[in-house]
């Protein structure tokens, strides 16, 4: 069984990672804050992806972008090769007055090259969302990041595929991101099931409810 919240937080992770980093882009707001926020976020869905449970404390609180940067740096299952850590941490250090109200200048303090090392997180397979999220507003990307992962969460295989339906439209949220769990006895898709967006969840007793409402709406509608 997925664990569903992790799902939504990963999602939430990727799409704040890209939205801030192009807004850094286009030097549109303060960089710090942007820096910041797109570091940490784009760490966090990094390391959760390549070590899970890594990513938080002996509290349960999810670790600082440095301290993440460390841990990445060091895991030999954390995959940051391409990504010029050392660009990052002094980008993180540069940020921390202005963030924190002590900075006395309007210089911006995150250069070229640490939006780079920034951008280069999105290679990690967590991320890759930087050229999706380009020119979409917040929640046109976080419908596309939740509607790809319902995609990635149907059956591989041929023959198991043709035991799934697609993923429909939440009757909570409305976002195409309910996952039906299969067929209904009447050769529908009203089964009991989940949405990974909002965590809605299908009973049983729901499911067969709708399945039948359904099954004679289908047959009032043939002998009109």
């Amino acid at each position: 069984m997925q664990d569903f919240l992790e799902v939504r937080r990963q999602v939430l992770r990727r799409v704040r990672y890209a939205m801030n980093t192009i807004a850094l882009r286009n030097d549109s707001l303060p960089p710090e804050g942007l820096f910041d926020t797109a570091i940490t976020n784009g760490l966090l869905a990094i390391v959760s992806y390549d070590s899970p449970g890594a990513e938080l404390d002996n509290r349960g609180r999810t670790l600082p972008a440095t301290v993440l940067l460390q841990l990445a740096a060091e895991s030999p299952t954390i995959q940051l090769s391409a990504v010029d850590v050392a660009s990052l941490r002094e980008g993180l250090d540069l940020t921390q007055p202005s963030r924190h109200g002590r900075a006395d200048d309007e210089f911006a303090v995150v250069r070229p090259d640490h939006l780079v090392s920034l951008e280069d997180l999105d290679q990690h397979p967590a991320l890759t969302f930087l050229d999706i999220a380009d020119g979409k507003t917040f929640n046109e990307c976080v419908l596309t990041a939740f509607s790809e992962v319902a995609g990635e969460m149907l059956p591989a295989g041929p023959k198991d595929r043709l035991m799934v339906p697609d993923p429909e439209e939440c009757d909570e949220c409305w976002r195409p991101t309910f996952l039906p769990s299969g067929w209904d006895a009447f050769g529908g898709t009203s089964s009991p099931g989940s949405c990974i967006a909002c965590g809605y969840e299908r009973t049983d007793d729901a499911a067969y409810e709708a399945a039948v409402s359904e099954a004679i709406s289908r047959a009032v509608s043939r002998n009109d």
